[in-house]
This record gives structure tokens, sequence and C-alpha cells, in this order.
């Protein structure tokens, strides 16, 4: 099993958050993913961090990281893409017609359309 990138493993820890966030409201786990997601957004290895958390690395060959572990399952728009702000990874999201422009859960911007 291949390990992704840092560039990958940010951009699905990014595009997961929300979902962790929920997962584990009120545990004593919450905190953690809060010192996790500051960590991460400072430099510090996706992994390792995700390890204190007791989830494993995302991998080249699954679909996007915890999507599978949390029921999501992610399909194709023809809708615009938008890309991380800070081009800190490769993050790329479709907005649903209609919805809201999609946030980096990272540091709570707004992604940016694609060029």
């Amino acid at each position: 099993m291949t390990t992704m990138n840092r560039d990958s493993q940010l951009a699905d820890f990014c595009a997961q958050l929300p979902e962790l966030r929920r997962a584990l409201a009120g545990s004593d786990l919450a905190g953690v993913l809060e010192d996790v997601r500051r960590r991460i957004e400072a430099g510090a290895d996706v992994a390792t961090e995700l390890a204190r958390l007791g989830v494993p690395p995302p991998s080249a060959t699954r679909e996007t990281g915890y999507s599978l572990a949390l029921g999501r399952r992610s399909g194709w728009s023809p809708a615009p893409r938008y890309v991380c702000p800070a081009a800190l990874c490769g993050r790329a999201e479709r907005r649903e017609p209609g919805g809201p422009v999609p946030e980096c859960s990272l540091t709570s911007a707004a992604l940016r359309p694609e060029r």
C-alpha cells in the first residue's frame, strides 16, 4: 500500500475535517482533533498527527482518505472546481449548484475558483 504525499494527505484531511469534527463532537478526542488541526496547519506531518487520533494515514490506493470509514463516497460533477486558497495543498472541490463555496477547513477561508 503506497502512502500519499503530504500535498494529497493535507488536501484529504482538509476535505474530511468537518466530518471528523462531527464524528468526534462531545468526545475527549474533540480537543485533540483541534490540536491536530493546528499542528498540521503549522506544518506538522499529517500521518503522525492523525496517529494521535488513531486514524490511519490516507492511502493512494483507497478512495479519498477517511471517506470510506465515515460512509461517504465521492462523485463526479460538471460544476467548476475550487482549490486551496493558500496553495498549501492540492485539494479541489466542486461546488454544488446553488450551494456555498467550499471552505478550507484549516484556515476557514473560501476555496478559490480554479484557473
